[in-house]
């Protein structure tokens, strides 16, 4: 048996910790009311809360409770070109896409596909709907105008229908 000497209770010795001479519920008890001994304000409430040094160096200590740090988020965080995230320009299938999340053909997550983008521009008009645009050199991220063609729906099939059977005869003749 031994003494403790924070709390003066005798207890087996198998519930001190090392040479400091308390017991394990002692020492624990400092530990939890030491370890929060800086006093910060919450950024969004204003509340008094305890902190400690290692939560500040990994740049916590700002919230009194989590439902604070979420309502901060909520009103800070950064969304569209605002966003640390954001790129100019995403790869989808091969193609270019632009944030554009006015535009008529922008997707859910408001991309729309750069050639079309230019082709309007340089027709001076939105594109109806039974327009496409060809890529001529077959190379869907090289959207210069002298490699882009308006045609229709139909005509892209059937040049595509050519396109592949021109390369299927001569790969006939190859073999």
């Amino acid at each position: 048996m031994k003494k403790c000497k924070e709390c003066g209770i005798l207890k087996d010795e198998s519930l001190f910790y090392g040479f400091q001479g308390e017991c394990k519920e002692c020492s624990k008890k400092r530990i939890k009311i030491s370890s929060r001994n800086i006093k910060k304000k919450c950024l969004v409430c204003g509340q008094e809360f305890g902190t400690c040094i290692t939560e500040i160096n990994k740049g916590g200590g700002k919230f009194c409770s989590r439902k604070c740090l979420y309502i901060y988020q909520k009103n800070t965080i950064r969304k569209g070109k605002e966003s640390p995230c954001y790129k100019e320009k995403v790869i989808t299938n091969g193609y270019l896409k632009i944030h554009e999340p006015n535009h008529k053909r922008a997707d859910n997550k408001g991309l729309v596909y750069e050639h079309i983008i230019i082709m309007e521009d340089f027709i001076g008009r939105e594109l109806y709907e039974n327009e496409v645009i060809h890529h001529l050199d077959q190379n869907k991220s090289n959207n210069k105008i002298s490699n882009l063609l308006l045609m229709y729906k139909g005509e892209h099939t059937k040049l595509h229908h050519f396109l592949r059977r021109q390369y299927n005869k001569l790969n006939k003749q190859d073999d």
